[in-house]
């Protein structure tokens, strides 16, 4: 175990192969907000330290935590030329003071995504199992599904990649989020659910607690400001995205 992982110093913690692979059994990773220069999870888009960055090598200033993150799964979902979309936005986010911004950030756009009726849109939010936490919480009020991991195969910890090969088990256990129309959760309970402690989530039916805590006071104003395109059509918001972006 390495207490690096717990830190906000060091954001160069991969996901390892073997959940990756059982995401991209869900769909093609299409976006992915918070990756690696080299983009280790193959997302069509992906954004990093440097920007955002798309197949045909368009580079952005942007942020993962300042782009649309719907649009960016529409972009990414025309390229594949389906008829319907089949793509899912990953999230493993840095495990440092910034978790909470993310998490908030993945249950805005999730609750934007159903308020313009995307049944295609689906993600998946790979975060350390902190129960007792107000972004898990927020987290827990958004979701369909969460898994508590703890593998009878792949092991009780996720091991993380950092440096090449070298592999290191959290200190702490790992819950995943996913957001889906019946269908998709229907496949993330037959690909998941045998690797840990599958539970039903209150599924966006419960306002999420307002949350003061999650942004930093430096970044509360840029918070609060409306992401582009998360306006839902007639110009309002959901009670869960107005909650999601309240001090």
């Amino acid at each position: 175990m390495n207490k690096d992982l717990v830190s906000s110093k060091n954001h160069d913690w991969r996901t390892p192969g073997y959940f990756l692979d059982l995401v991209r059994l869900l769909a093609v990773i299409v976006f992915d907000p918070a990756t690696a220069d080299d983009n280790p999870t193959g997302a069509l888009i992906y954004s990093t330290r440097r920007g955002l960055f798309s197949r045909d090598e368009h580079v952005t200033k942007c942020s993962g935590l300042t782009v649309d993150w719907v649009v960016q799964w529409k972009r990414a979902c025309a390229w594949l030329r389906r008829s319907l979309p089949v793509g899912i936005t990953f999230i493993n986010s840095p495990y440092g003071k910034a978790l909470p911004i993310w998490v908030k950030r993945a249950c805005l756009f999730a609750d934007y995504a159903r308020a313009q009726g995307l049944r295609n849109y689906q993600q998946l939010l790979l975060v350390p199992a902190r129960t007792e936490t107000v972004w898990f919480k927020t987290a827990w009020a958004s979701a369909n599904y969460c898994l508590l991991w703890g593998s009878p195969t792949l092991g009780s910890r996720i091991r993380f990649v950092r440096g090449g090969k070298k592999k290191h088990g959290a200190m702490f256990p790992n819950a995943v989020f996913f957001w889906g129309d019946e269908k998709q959760c229907a496949r993330f309970a037959q690909v998941f659910g045998e690797h840990g402690l599958l539970l039903k989530c209150s599924d966006g039916r419960v306002p999420m607690a307002r949350v003061t805590s999650i942004v930093q006071p430096k970044q509360r104003a840029r918070a609060q400001q409306t992401p582009p395109g998360v306006a839902t059509p007639g110009g309002s918001r959901s009670a869960h995205a107005r909650a999601a972006l309240a001090p």
